[in-house]
């Protein structure tokens, strides 16, 4: 988690930044609909069969969400 004022790394549970001072909101790690967590990394995932549009290979894809920056990165395994 970071500060949203100053991107100080902040300690779980902390109600002030220890660098700026800021108040820490509340954030919530709930994941978006469907995915499952993965307690070992603390991330988020979903996985998918699809095709690649690019090369046209068979294989699965791997949606990982990142909490505390509330971003995607896909991630494409082709079947062997």
């Amino acid at each position: 988690m970071f500060c949203t004022s100053c991107g100080a790394s902040l300690q779980e549970g902390s109600k002030f930044c220890t660098s700026c001072g800021n108040a820490v909101a509340i954030q919530l790690k709930l994941p978006p609909d469907g995915f499952l967590h993965d307690p070992k990394s603390g991330l988020y995932y979903i996985t998918t069969r699809a095709p690649n549009p690019e090369t046209g290979a068979n294989g699965q894809w791997v949606t990982w969400y990142y909490p505390e920056t509330k971003q995607f990165k896909q991630v494409f395994t082709a079947d062997q």
